[in-house]
C-alpha cells in the first residue's frame, strides 16, 4: 500500500493586519503587503479594511466601519472606537490572533479590542505622529509592543532600547538595475501620496526655475488618486498646468518598474519616519535627491552612497540647486552593484525572523 500522505497543520495563529480605510495607496501599504507575502510557520496573515474595499486576493477581511484611517486626532479617535466594536464583533471568542496595527484608526480599534478580548496587540509605528501621550496611553491599555520602521522613529518615540524592535522596510525580492532610457530627455521622478507634507508644490517650482529655456528634461509625478476630495492634490494638478514636461501619473504598486538609468529621483518627504519609495528608487541604482535624516544615513559607516544628493530645506531655491547638482553627475552602472551589499539588511529573511519569533512570543506570552 502507499505510504500515506500526512496533511499539512493549519495555521495555529491567525496574524491580523489592521489597516483600515477603503483604500490601499501609499508607503505604510506597501509594507503591510511586503509583510504578507512572507511565509510564515504555524501563522496565517490576513487584512482587515473597511467594508467597501475591493482587495485583489482572498486575504482580507472586509469588516471595517471607519472609511478613512488617517485624517484629524478627532476624527480618528471617534472612528477607532467604531472600529473597535466592529472588531470585537467579528473576533468574538476566538483566541488565536494577533492583532498587528498600522494606521491610527488601527492602533485606536486594536488597543480596545485586544484589551477586551484578551489579545496581543502590536503598534507599528511607520510615521512620526504628534499627541505621543496618546500612543503611550493605548499602548499601555492594552499591554502591547511596538516595531518601530526605523532609528529615527524609534528615537522620536521616545524609546528605551530594551522595549520594542525595530524591523525597517525593504523588498522581498531586489530589483534589477534600471534600463537604459529611450530617448534624449532625462526625467526627474517623485513618487509618493499627493499630500502637504511631500512638498510636491515646491519641487514643481523648482522644476520650473531648473528647467527654465531647456527643453531636455521632464518632471513626473507618480501618486495621483483622481480624489475631488483631497485639495492638496487639486492644486498640484493645477500647478503642473504650468508647463507640458510635468507629467502626472496615477498611483500604482509598480511605479518603480517604470524607472529608468538616467533618472534622478527626488523626495521630499518631511516629517518622514522612512521612505519606502526611497528604497526602491536607491534599489535600482539611480541617483537620488533627498532631506537630510534619513534612512539612508542609518545604514551608510561614514558618508551617504555615491550619487546620494542632500538638500537643506524645501525652499524651492534650495530645491532647485539640488537638482542642479545631481543633473551633474553622471550615472553610474557601478552604483547598482555596490547598493546590492544592502539588499540583505531589507531582504525577506531579516523580516520573516524577526516577525514570527515577536508574533509567537507575544502570542506565548499572553496565554
Amino acid at each position: 500500500m502507499p505510504a500515506t500522505q500526512q496533511r499539512p497543520e493549519p495555521p495555529s495563529l491567525e496574524i491580523l493586519h489592521i489597516l483600515c480605510g477603503n483604500s490601499l495607496k501609499g508607503g505604510a501599504e506597501t509594507v503591510v503587503r511586503e509583510m504578507m507575502q512572507l511565509s510564515l510557520p504555524g501563522c496565517r496573515q490576513r487584512l482587515w479594511m473597511h467594508r467597501g474595499f475591493s482587495g485583489p486576493d482572498q486575504m482580507t477581511v472586509n469588516g471595517g466601519v471607519a472609511q478613512y484611517a488617517n485624517l484629524s486626532i478627532f476624527h480618528d479617535l471617534w472612528h477607532g472606537v467604531r472600529e473597535a466594536i466592529a472588531l470585537t464583533r467579528w473576533i468574538g471568542g476566538q483566541r488565536d490572533f494577533v492583532l498587528h496595527a498600522h494606521s491610527r484608526v488601527g492602533i485606536i480599534a486594536a488597543s480596545i479590542a485586544g484589551r477586551i478580548l484578551g489579545l496581543p496587540v502590536i503598534h507599528h509605528c511607520h510615521t512620526l505622529p504628534a499627541h505621543l501621550w496618546i500612543y503611550d496611553a493605548l499602548l499601555r491599555l492594552c499591554r502591547g509592543t511596538r516595531i518601530f520602521n526605523s532609528g529615527k522613529t524609534r528615537s522620536h518615540f521616545k524609546n528605551l532600547p530594551s522595549g520594542g524592535i525595530t524591523v525597517m522596510p525593504g523588498v522581498n525580492h531586489w530589483p534589477s538595475p534600471a534600463p537604459r532610457n529611450s530617448g534624449s530627455v532625462s526625467r526627474f521622478v517623485a513618487s509618493g501620496s499627493f499630500t502637504q507634507g511631500k512638498h510636491l508644490l515646491e519641487l514643481i517650482d523648482a522644476f520650473l526655475i531648473f528647467s527654465k529655456n531647456r527643453d531636455d528634461t521632464e518632471l513626473h509625478l507618480y501618486g495621483s488618486k483622481e480624489d475631488d476630495e483631497n485639495a492638496y492634490e487639486k492644486m498640484v494638478l493645477q500647478s503642473s498646468k504650468q508647463s507640458s514636461a510635468i507629467k502626472i501619473h496615477p498611483w500604482t504598486e509598480e511605479w518603480a518598474a517604470e524607472l529608468r538609468f538616467n533618472d534622478i529621483f527626488v523626495h521630499l518627504g518631511n516629517p518622514e519616519s522612512f521612505g519606502i519609495v526611497i528604497l526602491e528608487a536607491f534599489a535600482r541604482g539611480l541617483r537620488l535627491v533627498v532631506l537630510p535624516d534619513t534612512f539612508l544615513e542609518e545604514i551608510a559607516c561614514s558618508s551617504l552612497p555615491d550619487g546620494i544628493t542632500t538638500i537643506g530645506s524645501t525652499d524651492p531655491n534650495e530645491i532647485c540647486k539640488g537638482l542642479k547638482r545631481s543633473f551633474a553627475i553622471s550615472p553610474d552602472t557601478g552604483w547598482y552593484d555596490r547598493r546590492l551589499q544592502y539588499a540583505p539588511l531589507f531582504g525577506a529573511a531579516g523580516k520573516r525572523e524577526s516577525l514570527q519569533h515577536l508574533y509567537l512570543t507575544i502570542q506565548q506570552t499572553s496565554i
